[in-house]
């Protein structure tokens, strides 16, 4: 297993893995957009305010991901950092990949001139393990996302 920066060869599958993702979430109701996904992964691959790594197994297959971005918060000319995803396949979870793409997270963060890093978890996929996990890097609750369909 290897975690390494996206290339450029990767986008397809992680579309794939964002089609995965979608699937499997609380936001399987709504449309997929793989254009707008593929904007984002292109922006992300081409900012120097944004982090996106990938967790690839023996086989070459992209099996987790991590993105994130560098931003100003709404209310103050401060920066900070915001998650977009972290995501493992289904079949790839219970080892270490989600622990090792998260350090990398951390390790890539801790040297911008930033305030603040968030997390989320809005994707209702193992969300009290995913809790466990940044509480590990010395994450704490900072908030609570709540949710209603019409």
């Amino acid at each position: 297993m290897v975690i390494r920066p996206m290339q450029a060869g990767d986008i397809p599958a992680i579309l794939d893995m964002g089609k995965a993702m979608h699937h499997e979430s609380a936001y399987r109701d709504m449309i997929f957009s793989v254009d707008k996904c593929k904007k984002l992964i292109m922006w992300l691959f081409t900012s120097p305010l944004a982090f996106i790594v990938v967790a690839v197994n023996d086989d070459g297959k992209l099996c987790g991901i991590m993105a994130a971005h560098i931003a100003q918060h709404y209310f103050s000319d401060d920066y900070m950092i915001e998650d977009y995803l972290l995501y493992v396949r289904p079949e790839n979870r219970g080892g270490t990949i989600a622990m090792r793409l998260v350090s990398q997270f951390v390790e890539w963060a801790e040297k911008q001139n930033i305030k603040m890093i968030m997390c989320g978890i809005s994707t209702e996929i193992e969300t009290e393990k995913v809790i466990k996990l940044y509480k590990h890097f010395g994450f704490h609750t900072a908030g609570v996302l709540m949710r209603r369909n019409p």
